[in-house]
């Protein structure tokens, strides 16, 4: 039978991929398929770099997801300005 931190671990890790899943995604769309690989090493650095602090799961990965989706944009000269 799973104890408690086995569920409470499982649903983190599930809460991770969803996220990651979904920013791989949105990275393909705009940026194109080439970009996944280079899209998931981004994102994993970003997690890897920001501090737990007791947010919720949720929380925590869409801020991931933010600091990552920031690099992309960078590093691929998107611009934050509409086109009209």
């Amino acid at each position: 039978m799973p104890t408690v931190d086995d569920v409470l671990s499982a649903n983190v890790i599930s809460k991770a991929e969803r996220e990651l899943a979904a920013f791989l995604r949105a990275t393909t769309d705009v940026v194109g398929q080439g970009s996944t690989s280079q899209a998931g090493d981004i994102w994993i650095q970003a997690m890897e770099s920001r501090d737990w602090h007791c947010e919720s799961p949720e929380k925590f990965f869409r801020g991931v997801t933010v600091r990552a989706a920031a690099q992309i944009c960078s590093q691929f000269g998107l611009s934050d300005q509409p086109k009209v």
